[in-house]
């Protein structure tokens, strides 16, 4: 009986699971300078939003998080916005679980502000278009690469480059991110990464858990 106990909660860390947080925004995680914005222009509404990664205050965990945005067409604000948070791939979303594997294979290597506007770009592409591979220019909503005041934006190739190679990345790759999904007005739906243990990881927890027990009957 115990045994069994045991495997079902080496069972229960394996899946997947909801549940709530609070989160605060509080400022991008690059230089504001830049300016760095991307447009959508989805159903005859543009959205002007700054791409860069975010930081937030995680109020549940009293912790400091980082994520790129994953839903753009709600403001977000300084307030604290409820979250439901659940580790994905698979949301059911397919767009929104290839935006996962782009933030869990890129996460790491967007650094300075340009890489963080590409590796947003890469996400909303996915989000957006979900057309299977890079194009700004497939499906109805279009995105584009801008500066806040409307100046040129002299690394626009660059940005676009880069985020054409964090999209195939994610295309390949067999990895998880957080999902942060908003419960509530002025709060955005947020991806951050996630390292989840592979299954061997957990046969080792499982077997030493096992022999704890094992141990304990002796004594």
């Amino acid at each position: 009986m115990k045994l069994a106990l045991i495997l079902g909660a080496v069972a229960a860390l394996a899946s997947t699971s909801v549940f709530a947080d609070q989160l605060q925004f509080t400022g991008l995680n690059t230089d504001p300078g830049l300016h760095v914005t991307i447009d959508l222009n989805l159903d005859n509404t543009i959205y002007h939003v700054a791409a860069a990664k975010l930081n937030f205050t995680d109020l549940t965990t009293n912790t400091n998080l980082v994520t790129v945005c994953a839903d753009l067409e709600e403001a977000l604000n300084g307030g604290v916005h409820n979250y439901n948070v659940s580790t994905i791939p698979s949301s059911g979303d397919p767009g929104l679980d290839l935006a996962a594997e782009i933030v869990a294979s890129s996460f790491a290597s967007a650094v300075d502000p340009y890489q963080q506007a590409a590796l947003q770009l890469a996400v909303w592409d996915a989000v957006y278009n979900d057309q299977g591979s890079f194009n700004l220019g497939a499906g109805a909503p279009h995105l584009t690469v801008s500066n806040w005041d409307g100046t040129p934006l002299t690394n626009q190739n660059t940005i676009t480059a880069d985020a054409s190679n964090y999209y195939n990345a994610g295309l390949t790759f067999n990895g998880h991110s957080t999902y942060y999904d908003s419960q509530s007005a002025g709060g955005q739906s947020q991806l951050a990464p996630q390292s989840v243990p592979e299954p061997a990881s957990f046969a080792a927890l499982g077997i030493g858990l096992i022999g704890l027990v094992a141990r304990r009957k002796r004594a």
